[in-house]
């Protein structure tokens, strides 16, 4: 029955919440209800009312309807606290199974308005809280667990409010569409598996015009053609493009070459391997049944075989 009842809620979120990468928080998707507090707070109400009808007492008539009053305008005040927020995925930082992945999420209102007492979390896992002022982003950066490699669907997180007096909560379940690659855990070995051109330089990179290799500020003496100025335009520091050219044949990490060994401990290996490789800015391609990832070098290279190294034969996972 409770399986039942969460299937049946899940299809129910997707239709009146659907997935999106930025959410805008209106009546559609806010819900509001008695918090705990609340619930007292109504058990007040009512014996009050009993207590000023058995006694016909009109001070007691009096708090009976103030406080009545009091809960009815929290009921807009706590609606308003959520309504018109823009809740969008900032950013995400993958890592390595076993270790904590990286979720930015990015809050702002609507102009003019404040948001106070602003809480956030996925089902198990520690609570955000932060107050936006007005015409202010603020970004929330929460850490999930991810335990195995693959490609991780954090699913809907909660976002509430009590504000102002905890009377009642408003609430929303999110989900932004994040899936986030978990790469292999890196597993060291005496000799990488590799193919084609191993030297003691490891196809080392010189400085060049052929690669992309890097963006930094501008230092004077720097090449007209690589200074990127439309940085200037946007009142923005200057930057210089640097790139490289690749000397040598590139080495190949091949995954057919790990024998006698299991797919993980074989994908911990090269993802071991890619990472010594980067370390020395070597010159190197990946081949994978299936898939062969040119050969490269750089930062962008190097997240470029890893990414295809997590997601090699996986399935979307789910936070437990």
């Amino acid at each position: 029955m409770k399986r039942l009842y969460h299937r049946w809620r899940k299809r129910w979120l997707n239709r009146r919440v659907p997935a999106a990468r930025t959410q805008q928080l209106d009546q559609r998707r806010l819900f509001i209800f008695l918090s705990r507090p609340g619930l007292a707070f109504v058990l007040l109400l009512v014996v009050l009312f009993m207590m000023a009808n058995n006694f016909a007492n009109n001070a007691i008539f009096i708090v009976f309807f103030w406080l009545l009053a009091i809960s009815l305008v929290c009921i807009l005040h706590t609606f308003r606290n959520l309504s018109g927020l823009s809740v969008s995925l900032h950013s995400v930082r993958p890592n390595f199974a076993g270790d904590d992945i990286e979720v930015n999420i990015a809050l702002s209102g609507t102009p003019g308005r404040r948001y106070h007492n602003i809480h956030l979390a996925w089902p198990g896992l520690e609570s955000y809280r932060v107050d936006i002022e007005s015409n202010e982003e603020v970004v929330v950066r929460a850490v999930l667990p991810s335990r195995y490699r693959g490609s991780l669907n954090p699913g809907r997180f909660m976002i509430w409010s009590q504000y102002p007096l905890a009377i009642f909560r408003c609430w929303s379940w999110l989900d932004l569409g994040v899936e986030v690659p978990v790469y292999p855990k890196p597993y060291a070995v005496s000799e990488l598996p590799v193919s084609g051109e191993v030297n003691a330089s490891l196809s080392e990179a010189q400085p060049g015009q052929e690669e992309l290799h890097n963006i930094r500020n501008y230092r004077q003496g720097d090449s007209p053609k690589h200074v990127m100025w439309r940085t200037l335009a946007r009142e923005q520091p200057l930057q210089t493009v640097e790139f490289q050219e690749l000397s040598g044949l590139p080495v190949w990490l091949n995954y057919e070459l790990l024998v006698n060994t299991d797919k993980e401990r074989r994908l911990s290996i090269l993802s071991h391997s890619v990472l010594t490789l980067a370390a020395k800015k070597g010159c190197y391609g990946l081949i994978l049944p299936g898939q062969i990832i040119e050969a490269s070098a750089g930062q962008a290279h190097k997240i470029q075989a890893l990414e295809a190294l997590a997601l090699f034969e996986s399935e979307v996972a789910e936070l437990e």
